[in-house]
């Protein structure tokens, strides 16, 4: 009695077979590595201190996301506020690519760093030091309606 299927003659011997079962372990292993890597959180933490190194909570941080399109111009994709917990810190889920962050708190002047890259599959950090003192930049008004 055969099995409905039959290997074919060249796979008979133990060492063809081997050969057969490790390139399938390596397929399976590659899939299953790319399949993980996409399912990594692409994290982007903020820790906002003090000058002192001291953490800020409730400090407010903006994460924005452009892209450049033609003429000049720009559009924003991805966009995010969140308020720092008691250790001063919060975390963003986002696409991979180069983001600009904010960071303010109030008697605190704010800052903003305008090249972080949030990679795939990876978590960065980002820590703001945060020193005391009122923003002293333009003033900014809503359009008139």
């Amino acid at each position: 009695m055969y099995p409905c299927w039959r290997l074919p003659q060249s796979l008979h011997s133990k060492r063809n077979l081997m050969r057969l079962y490790s390139i399938l372990a390596i397929v399976f292993i590659v899939f299953l590595s790319f399949s993980l890597a996409q399912s990594s959180p692409n994290r982007l933490t903020v820790v906002v201190k003090d000058s002192g190194g001291g953490p800020i909570p409730e400090a407010r941080v903006h994460v924005q996301h452009w892209t450049r399109l033609a003429q000049g111009k720009s559009r924003l994709i991805q966009d995010g506020i969140a308020s720092t917990d008691g250790q001063g810190r919060t975390s963003f889920e986002l696409g991979p690519g180069q983001y600009e962050v904010f960071a303010s708190a109030a008697g605190f002047a704010p800052a903003v760093a305008s090249t972080v890259f949030v990679h795939q599959g990876k978590e960065t950090q980002y820590i703001f030091k945060l020193h005391v003192g009122e923003y002293s930049g333009p003033e900014v008004q809503s359009p008139p309606k």
